[in-house]
């Protein structure tokens, strides 16, 4: 991976993949965009011990090799190098199927792009002239898809923190922390019921 800049132009709606990534440690989901005129970008989120992983990189390895020349069936057993991080060695890798997840994922993706990726990402339009936008917020989009798109939203962070499979155990060692988590948990329990219950007596 060159120090240089890269410079990507902001992917259209379509065109994205979404994988699920899993090390021995840490699980991400990876984002790959195949743009027209040859343009790709990679973007990876996720967790690593204590650290919030948001990398993009137009040339990311795998195993040494370009990841966009490999089929994900042959990233297991390399580590990932994107942006600033290198993974340990990849134990599973498979597509992303959740419409949600893909969904919500895809535009976190664009929104890295937008604010400049990992720092060597230079943002362009069209015309070549720098050009960053605002990240969308659901605020913009019109009822009722605004509370749809945080519904999705949650889903996904929920999703992240059931996947961390030791965290009840760690948070044994941090008692406010864990206060704060059970209490979070409820919540969140509360307001699903809540919003199931009103699904239901529609049916």
């Amino acid at each position: 991976m060159s120090d240089k800049p890269l410079v990507v132009r902001p992917p259209e709606p379509d065109g994205w993949t979404v994988y699920r990534i899993a090390t021995k440690w840490s699980s991400y989901h990876l984002a790959v965009y195949h743009g027209g005129r040859g343009r790709q970008v990679a973007v990876l989120l996720g967790v690593s011990g204590d650290r919030k992983i948001n990398q993009a990189e137009t040339d990311p390895l795998v195993g040494g090799r370009l990841l966009f020349h490999c089929d994900p069936s042959e990233w297991v057993g390399h580590p990932l190098e994107i942006g600033k991080v290198r993974t340990t060695a990849i134990e599973d890798a498979r597509r992303e199927t959740n419409p949600m997840v893909v969904r919500a994922i895809t535009e976190a993706a664009a929104a890295i792009l937008a604010e400049g990726g990992n720092k060597r990402l230079v943002v362009e339009n069209i015309t070549g002239e720098t050009d960053i936008p605002r990240r969308m917020a659901p605020s913009d989009f019109p009822y009722p898809e605004d509370n749809v798109i945080r519904l999705e939203s949650a889903a996904h962070f929920l999703g992240a923190v059931c996947d961390r499979q030791a965290l009840v155990h760690d948070l044994e060692s941090f008692p406010e922390l864990m206060e704060r988590f059970q209490v979070a948990l409820m919540e969140c329990l509360v307001k699903v019921n809540e919003l199931g219950g009103r699904v239901t007596s529609r049916r």
